[in-house]
């Protein structure tokens, strides 16, 4: 590799989020609402769910 001049190139290791809120619809198996955060808050499960009742206007049962 020294006498052709190649060289190793490194990827750099993809970081998952650590923590995902998500609002799903068991019926057609879809997600309705998500937020993605560091921490699990109640901030971030109401935030998703205030993204899935603002991106569906139809009546939705909430079951935690």
């Amino acid at each position: 590799m020294r006498e052709l001049g190649i060289k190793s190139r490194m990827q750099k290791r993809y970081r998952k989020p650590k923590t995902v809120a998500t609002v799903l619809d068991p019926e057609k198996r879809k997600v309705l609402g998500y937020k993605i955060g560091d921490t699990m808050t109640a901030e971030l499960a109401t935030s998703a769910l205030q993204m899935a009742l603002d991106k569906h206007r139809k009546q939705l049962i909430v079951h935690s």
